[in-house]
């Protein structure tokens, strides 16, 4: 996984970006990864961090979530 710091175009806002090799998981981590990218795309609370966007590049799946100022992810 690798995480970066970048602009969502459309919104403007400030998030962090999730890459995840998909070929390097185990099948119940790809299970994993599957109901955390349903539950994020499902939910709406001030306490949860927001899912803009998933989609699959090239070599894994990017996750565009909003950013926590001055937290560990």
């Amino acid at each position: 996984m690798t995480l970066w710091k970048a602009e969502h175009l459309s919104s403007g806002d400030v998030v962090a970006v999730k890459q995840v090799y998909v070929e390097k998981l185990n099948k119940h981590l790809k299970s994993c990864l599957d109901c955390e990218l349903n539950f994020l795309s499902s939910v709406n609370h001030p306490n949860i961090i927001r899912l803009f966007d998933a989609f699959p590049p090239g070599c894994g799946i990017s996750i565009w979530l909003s950013l926590i100022k001055d937290r560990s992810v």
